[in-house]
């Protein structure tokens, strides 16, 4: 008797590939709560007289690259455990990043204008009073270059925070909204690191590495696949930005705009010939018992395995092999690495009287929310765009909140803007972390207990 082929659901094969956004959206619980965790864990060791803990990331890494015409008087670097961190693995992080807007820009949720012009106008909005904010209370102090602070959303930490509030009161729209903000705010975000806080620009090795960047941009623009070649190259490039005086990360971005995100074939095209396959084979399997290579049911398996590996895109690829490194290992060292404060009795008191502390404050808490809420309503006034289906203003207020999770990307700038003072960094840290807990605390009771559920669900 002939053996039966498995019950094999087509959209399930093709959703990973076509829906990225999805195991995105799941893959940040994890990664959140994870981020939690080493935050709590790095600030307990810090105060509880674990010296070792603070002193292993001031430990010297010594690099000796080049010399010579290409690097002039740039033999030899001394970083820190903590600067390879910024400007090492981060730079993956700034990879996985960049490639999930270029992905929503190209074929998600930010391909065509009336969808992306929602959360583009929240995003700016949501970039612009949280800057407003922190300006009011730093103008003319030691502490203006620390605008861009209270700017940037974190993905993971606030796509955490929805999902505990619990299915039943989140509409999927929700969800990708948040997510599709903290894109663009991600976006303007790499833009102001870029531009604001760089330490005086290279012109030599800014150009080597733009030359570079155009390189692997026209490979990527006439299909080209091989995954080591995009690596392989990619290391000159951070190494030429390091020394450009443009924060190194910034080739992790360049990186990811030059590789392509499209799949060899359209969803609907993917679907016909897997469907296709399964006929043929099931046709096959009534026929036979046994095939001279295996049975029809592994037979089907592998055809199908090998459709959806050869038409994922590169940066598929790529994502699926660094994401979980990034979720799981480099985001938890850096929480470790730089919440690895010893909280001073000073804090206390300065954190709402410091003008650092309450421009951070005002900008995450306030400003966010009322930035996102304010600008959203009206644009839809005006109607330019529209709420999508099941989304309540409500919601978005509780989006808002929700966007005032600056964590990971707060804390970054924060190492830029104050990087020569380090007891206003330790202060703004703890400032972000306040504001964080707090913006998240208010979401989720807010979103879980003010807004009333959706009736699709």
């Amino acid at each position: 008797m002939a053996q039966q082929s498995p019950r094999i659901s087509i959209k399930r094969l093709i959703t990973p590939i076509v829906r990225p956004i999805d195991d995105f959206i799941k893959s940040s619980l994890a990664g959140g709560l994870i981020l939690i965790g080493c935050t709590v864990l790095s600030l307990v060791l810090a105060n509880t007289g674990h010296t070792w803990f603070i002193q292993l990331w001031e430990t010297p890494v010594n690099m000796h690259i080049g010399g010579g015409y290409l690097f002039p008087q740039h033999g030899h670097h001394h970083f820190t455990l903590a600067h390879l961190i910024s400007d090492g693995l981060m730079t993956i992080f700034f990879v996985t990043v960049a490639l999930e807007i270029k992905r929503e820009v190209v074929e998600g949720e930010l391909a065509s204008l009336r969808k992306a012009l929602l959360p583009i106008i929240a995003a700016v909005g949501g970039m612009l009073f949280p800057f407003l904010f922190y300006t009011l209370f730093n103008i003319g102090t030691p502490y203006s270059n620390g605008g861009g602070i209270p700017t940037a959303t974190d993905i993971a930490f606030s796509l955490a925070v929805m999902s505990l509030v619990g299915g039943k009161y989140i509409p999927h729209s929700l969800k990708i909204f948040l997510m599709s903000l903290a894109i663009v705010d991600d976006l303007g975000a790499i833009v102001v690191i870029a531009v604001f806080y760089n330490q005086g620009i290279q012109v030599q090795y800014l150009l080597y590495a733009g030359t570079i960047a155009i390189i692997l941009w026209i490979a990527g623009r006439e299909g080209f696949k091989k995954l080591w070649f995009f690596v392989f190259l990619s290391l000159p490039m951070w190494y030429f930005m390091l020394l450009s005086g443009v924060h190194a990360t910034i080739a992790g971005v360049l990186l990811a705009l030059a590789i392509p995100v499209r799949n060899v074939l359209t969803a609907e095209e993917l679907t016909k010939r897997l469907e296709d396959t399964m006929a043929n084979l099931q046709a096959e399997s009534e026929k036979e018992n046994e095939h001279a290579h295996g049975s029809p049911a592994t037979i089907l398996l592998e055809t199908l395995e090998s459709f959806v590996k050869d038409n994922a895109s590169i940066s598929q690829r790529i994502d699926n092999q660094i994401r979980s490194w990034v979720n799981y290992f480099i985001m938890p060292v850096f929480a470790l690495c730089n919440m690895a404060i010893v909280l001073k009795m000073s804090f206390a008191n300065q954190i709402f009287t410091e003008t650092v502390s309450l421009g951070i404050l005002a900008g995450l808490m306030v400003g966010k929310p009322v930035g996102i809420f304010l600008t959203t309503f009206v644009f839809v006034k005006l109607r330019i765009c529209a709420l999508p289906t099941g989304i309540s203003w409500g919601h978005i207020l509780g989006a808002g909140m929700l966007a005032g999770i600056g964590f990971t990307m707060s804390i970054f700038v924060t190492l830029l803007a104050f990087d020569k003072q380090p007891y206003i960094e330790d202060l703004a840290k703890v400032s972000i972390i306040v504001a964080s807990t707090l913006s998240a605390l208010l979401g989720w009771l807010f979103l879980r207990f003010f807004v009333k559920q959706s009736p699709q669900h």
